[in-house]
């Protein structure tokens, strides 16, 4: 661990001291909001331990020091730190040492009785006379260090040093002096000792004054720094003195009655001078004006409190307000004014959703203290809305605070509570915004995202993992569905239990349920994924290992799937090739060819499939090779070939495939003739290559609107296109073929493999029946930005523009070529279509309708999911999208506003309608904007394209500015428990919200 870890790690210690120390002093040691932050802070502790024995605090000259070096500027600067250097320094502690062995026990002794009032250390005899009577072994404390860093950062104790020098020479020495000096030049020597000693820091004037200094030599020596030393440094020094001299008089200086005498003695010398006078009036006028403040603290706080009582939120950013909460609302609890209590928390959660950040940061620790204390069968409605608030706080803080480990306990406490109840919609949505973060969609700083996972994690014991996982597998209380939101949302927990159980299941549908949900898991799945792919048996459950990793993994995933392409068994090995392919990137191509040669005859099939669907010229040499295979799957493999070969249009073939069609009696190499359906293959090859090479070499880019003159039909859709019965099964089958033999379509193996093997072989005849073929004209469009869709298309031949228009230009996406699926997010989702696809040449395509979805829910209800997980990994423009700027469609930034609204229906002619639809905002930006609303998914489709009237009001900086707006719903996302969001494009641009020119 480096000195910076070690370091930031330190800075964690001392926020979770602070919390721990505040806790204690508002309520009980064993409160669960206390026990959090010393948890925090000893886990902390422990992990420095990890790489050294010792942890150090110390201050020197207004500088805290961290395991013997300065902390950095930020750090410094950091309330937490500021706020544990003034503990410190209030409790006159000069270094506190924490030493490997430490137990909780030991620190939390060490807190309590560091949060105890002053009068109260003073009762005890002192902070470290307090100390000292417990048995602290690992810690170790001493009031009277004074530590600084030398040149080369090391610590060094000079207090320790200057009491010796003090004690052993210099009082020694005025002493002798006394008694060898000639009376004419004691005062000489008085003054230089002296002007030596002021050189000195104040402590150690402190020191060598409060000797006895009796004596012409000694009076002489502390009457000129009295008459030389400046009036402030006097004071300060005065200061010094009067704590030591009320140790003595309260007892707890520990020093001799002689001693004592002397140390009051030169006291009274000091204040009884003329500056000593100007040292009493000061302090008089101090004391006074530090009265005054403390009463109109009081004062503020009550006027505050009061305020907030109220349902205002004038004092919600107030730190000195907000510190009385805690013990104003205990005292109301206790006095049974629950509703009076209510009414200050309820307040306060108000300011947990506000758009005042500072509001936010002072408002959460506060009422996360609070519901530490709060009993779950008395306030359990109360503390169920402040976890949902907690948990959507989470996802608009910006930095990293302590509430929310404090949060994480009781949205644990809550969310388990939810579960075990079969309460799983309310889980959900106590746990959506949490999930959010976990899997990235929401942008935070690496500590929130540790947090989130430590609470996520926490949620997922056993107890309330083994309730959804039943009702995955059984849906006995017809939640299946909210069980499998549930185990998504618990992410890496659940699918250490999920890979478990799908190591064990003999149902084959079981294993298809749980290999899909561990796929909607995605990324959190890989730890586990990798881990158990590492113990290298079964071979059923590695290829299902190896299946998943293809599904979440990422190209750093290649090396744990490469392996496999040798495993013992082909069913692995195909499974590896899959997942190679699935990854995608850019070193798929290379893996493929690689392995074509050596491959088992049956894998070859599938590789030259794949490497003709990503148009691999690189490979051209190695799929020609494969004419000369001799084994039984011979046709096979040629056919696979072929269709490549086709795909690809590479030129190089056409001499081979030409020999092919013309085959009489032998062959290439002399062999036998190759069937009907290979020639079949290569005779639609040659045409593609011949198109290939007809295109123009160089295409434009698409930077302008399509041709005004072709019209777009409406969601009626594509009656232009020519549509004919696509042939295939019409029945499911009734013979079950094994699961590892299941036939592929040869036409559309090459095109669409990946889909074809994650289908059954009823649901692979299902689907070819749907299927119909249609030719396009070149021109002519099958989706257009912002038009409903119903279809999704399969490109068979030809080639498409992709495009989204922004800014009045339309800007190109992607070129689609055979093989590629257009419409997948507007068939799938409630939602318009985000881009316009285009013919860029004549083409043919295969369409599915909707009406499939509905049709096959009941024979195949994995059927949906399958096809929905294979277009969105197969498309990947969002991912596209993401990683090239120039594709970004948001011409305004998004920003996290919350308001409630109200939208009014418009009909045809623009005139309102009822009823008012009811709404939450979400966020919102210049064109449009996202909010919530109750109702059931079946009702989700019907606000499509709806145009509303919106109403509702901003607060930007403490301003409030009504909105009056029109616009369209353009998307509506499933719900989350009885809510979905709609997210709603305006008519025109708000220019509140356009951001201004620099």
């Amino acid at each position: 661990m480096t000195d910076g870890d070690i370091q930031k790690k330190a800075v964690r210690t001392m926020i979770g001291v602070n919390a721990a120390i505040r806790n204690i002093r508002l309520y009980p040691s064993t409160s669960t909001s206390t026990k959090n932050a010393l948890d925090k802070a000893f886990n902390n502790i422990n992990i420095i331990f990890e790489s050294m024995d010792q942890v150090a605090f110390a201050e020197s000259e207004g500088t805290l020091l961290i395991c013997d070096r300065p902390l950095d500027e930020k750090d410094r600067r950091s309330p937490q730190v500021t706020s544990f250097q003034d503990l410190m320094t209030s409790l006159e502690i000069k270094s506190l040492t924490l030493k490997k062995g430490l137990t909780i026990e030991e620190l939390g002794v060490l807190l309590e009785v560091m949060s105890r009032k002053p009068n109260e250390l003073k009762e005890g005899g002192g902070l470290q006379n307090i100390l000292k009577d417990e048995r602290l072994p690992h810690i170790e404390l001493d009031q009277k260090v004074y530590v600084a860093v030398d040149k080369n950062h090391e610590v060094t104790k000079k207090g320790e040093k200057r009491a010796d020098v003090v004690k052993e020479s210099f009082v020694p020495m005025i002493s002798t002096l006394e008694d060898v000096l000639e009376p004419e030049y004691k005062d000489e020597v008085s003054r230089l000792l002296a002007e030596s000693l002021m050189k000195k820091p104040d402590d150690v004037i402190v020191m060598v004054l409060t000797q006895n200094m009796r004596g012409d030599v000694g009076s002489g020596m502390l009457n000129y720094i009295v008459e030389n030393m400046d009036q402030e440094r006097f004071d300060k020094m005065l200061d010094r003195f009067r704590g030591v001299v009320r140790e003595i008089e309260s007892g707890e200086s520990g020093v001799d009655s002689s001693e004592a005498e002397t140390i009051k003695h030169a006291y009274e010398s000091l204040i009884s001078s003329e500056k000593g006078k100007s040292y009493r009036e000061a302090l008089k006028a101090r004391e006074a004006e530090e009265k005054a403040k403390k009463e109109a603290l009081r004062a503020h706080a009550t006027a505050g409190i009061n305020s907030i009582l109220k349902g205002e939120t004038t004092y919600l950013g107030d730190e000195k307000v907000l510190e009385a909460v805690p013990r104003t609302v205990s005292q109301l609890l206790s006095k049974e004014k629950i509703k009076s209590a209510y009414a200050i928390l309820s307040t306060l959660c108000e300011g947990l959703g506000s758009d005042d950040q500072n509001a936010c940061i002072q408002v959460a620790p506060v009422l996360a203290a609070v519901s530490g204390e709060l009993d779950p069968e008395t306030h359990g409605e109360f503390l169920a809305g402040l976890g949902k608030k907690a948990s959507e706080w989470a996802a608009v803080i910006s930095e990293p605070s302590p509430a929310l480990d404090q949060f994480g306990s009781l949205i644990r406490t809550l969310a388990q509570d939810m579960i075990l109840n079969g309460r799983y919609e309310e889980a959900e949505s106590l746990l959506t915004p949490l999930s959010k973060i976990r899997r990235g969609e929401i942008e935070k700083h690496d500590e929130i995202q540790e947090s989130i996972r430590t609470i996520l994690r926490n949620i997922a014991s056993d107890d309330v993992l083994e309730p959804l996982i039943n009702e995955f597998q059984t849906n006995d209380n017809d939640k299946r569905d909210e069980a499998v939101r549930l185990l998504i949302i618990l992410g890496d927990r659940a699918a250490e239990n999920l890979v478990e159980l799908l190591r064990l299941s003999k149902d084959r549908y079981e294993r298809s349920r749980i290999l899909q949900l561990i796929t909607d898991i995605g990324a959190l799945a890989m730890p586990v994924l990798t881990e158990r792919i590492a113990e290298g048996k079964p071979w059923y459950f590695i290829r299902n290992l190896v299946l998943l990793i293809g599904k979440a993994g990422k190209e750093s995933e290649f090396e744990l799937i490469l392996p496999y392409l040798k495993f013992g068994d082909f069913r692995v090995q195909r499974e590896a090739v899959n997942a190679i392919y699935n990854i995608g990137g850019p070193q798929t191509e290379e893996i493929l060819i690689s392995e074509l040669s050596d491959a088992d005859d049956r894998l070859k099939m599938d590789i030259a499939a794949m490497l003709g669907a990503l148009e691999s010229e690189k490979a051209v040499p190695e799929l020609l090779a494969l004419f000369e295979n001799k084994s039984r799957y011979r046709n096979e493999i040629a056919e696979k070939v072929c269709i490549a070969l086709g795909n690809i249009g590479s030129t190089e073939a056409v001499s081979y495939l030409t020999e092919i069609i013309g085959q009489r009696k032998k062959g290439l190499m002399g062999d036998k003739p190759f069937d009907e359906k290979v020639k079949q293959a290569a005779e639609k090859a040659l045409e593609s290559i011949s198109y290939a090479k007809e295109k123009p070499k160089k295409r434009p880019e698409v930077k302008t609107a399509p041709p005004e003159k072709v019209e777009q039909p409406d969601t009626a859709t594509h009656e232009s296109i020519q549509e004919e019965k696509q042939p295939g099964p019409a029945d499911t089958l009734k013979d079950k073929v094994p699961e590892d033999e299941q036939p592929i379509p040869y036409d559309d193996a090459a095109k669409w493999a990946g889909l074809y093997h994650r289908l059954s072989e009823e649901e692979t005849g299902a689907l070819d029946s749907a299927l119909k073929k249609a030719r396009v004209k070149s021109g002519q469009p099958l989706l257009k930005q912002g038009r409903s869709n119903d279809k999704l298309f399969f490109i068979e031949q030809g080639e498409f523009s992709l495009t989204f228009r922004r800014g009045g230009e339309d800007i190109l996406i992607k070129r689609l070529t055979p093989g590629d699926i257009a419409g997948s997010r507007s068939f799938f989702e409630i939602t318009v279509c985000t881009e316009t696809l285009l013919a860029h040449t004549d083409a043919e395509i295969k369409v599915l309708t909707s009406e499939f979805l509905e049709t096959c829910k009941s024979d195949f209800p994995e059927m949906e999911s399958k096809l929905k997980g294979y277009c969105f990994d197969h498309e990947k423009f969002s991912e596209l999208i993401r990683n090239r700027e120039d594709l970004d469609r948001r011409e305004y930034k998004r920003l996290g506003y919350a308001c409630k609204l109200s939208g009014l229906p418009l009909d045809e002619s623009e005139k309102p309608e009822s009823p008012e639809i009811p709404g939450e905002m979400i966020n919102i930006s210049a064109g449009g904007l996202c909010f919530s609303v109750e109702g059931q998914n079946e009702g989700a489709s019907l606000f499509l394209n709806r145009r509303l009237n919106l109403n509702f009001a901003l607060t930007i900086k403490k301003q409030q500015y009504p909105i009056d707006v029109t616009g369209a719903i353009v998307a509506v996302n499933k719900p989350d428990s009885n809510r979905f969001s709609v997210h709603f494009a305006f008519d025109e641009p708000l220019p509140l919200l356009i951001p201004k020119q620099k």
